[in-house]
């Protein structure tokens, strides 16, 4: 990567900034991985989904709303 740098002209990046990126990496890694943060993400999607989820509709119901939709003025 430094030699990348290098050949492009851009200014070197201090190694140790480069080990601390990398460390910082693998400890959020290492948290992804963690069973309970995993299930408390998975509540938190499926308490954003179930807001979005729509009871099924009819065909009459369905008929009705475009109806209704159409009849509104612009």
């Amino acid at each position: 990567m430094q030699e990348i740098h290098r050949r492009l002209g851009l200014p070197e990046i201090p190694q140790e900034l480069i080990d601390k990126a990398r460390r910082q990496l693998e400890e959020h890694e290492e948290r992804l991985r963690d069973p309970e943060l995993q299930a408390a993400r998975r509540a938190h999607c499926e308490a954003l989904l179930a807001q979005f989820r729509r009871p099924p509709l009819t065909l009459d119901e369905a008929i009705a709303a475009v109806v209704a939709r159409l009849r509104q003025p612009d």
